[in-house]
């Protein structure tokens, strides 16, 4: 994608030469890169699902394994989905232990970026409304810049990411 164009259609400025990660903590995990040059964005995506593992051990060690290949070094910034408090208090300490493991395993690979947005700011600061539903943002965010990715993880993660590269 050219980069003037997304920057048009979300009035946003991106800024150039940065390869940045973004991760939408759950037991499916929506993860999306995005690496500017001069011109062009490039986004690459996935997600990591452990909702079939039995015991939260496997789960943490498959997304140690999982986050320690997709954190990269050249990365500059690293930005995780942040917690809150809904009404299972055990979704919260799940969430945020994610969280956790990819920040130590970012630290350890000295990206000195990392940190954490919760959902709604990180739609607001791309120019969304952050009180609308989550599935009214993505339907807005694949009109505007014309992908078609459908996977509710992976758009989260892209908006995420596109926080990362923000001026």
């Amino acid at each position: 994608m050219k980069i003037k164009e997304v920057e048009k259609k979300l009035k946003i400025k991106i800024k150039k030469n940065i390869n940045v990660l973004g991760i939408d903590t759950a037991s499916r995990t929506g993860w999306a890169t995005i690496k500017t040059n001069s011109k062009n964005l490039e986004i690459d995506y996935g997600y990591i699902d452990v909702r079939k593992l039995k015991s939260l051990n496997e789960k943490y060690d498959a997304m140690i394994n999982s986050f320690g290949s997709l954190i990269k070094p050249k990365q500059n910034k690293v930005v995780i989905e942040d917690t809150f408090f809904g009404p299972n208090v055990y979704t919260l300490k799940l969430l945020s232990r994610i969280g956790m493991i990819v920040y130590v395993l970012a630290r350890l690979k000295k990206i000195k970026n990392v940190f954490f947005i919760n959902a709604s700011s990180a739609r607001s600061r791309l120019n969304f409304n952050s009180r609308a539903k989550k599935e009214e943002i993505h339907k807005e965010f694949r009109r505007r810049i014309k992908i078609k990715i459908l996977d509710k993880d992976i758009m989260d993660a892209i908006i995420l990411a596109l926080n990362g590269v923000l001026i």
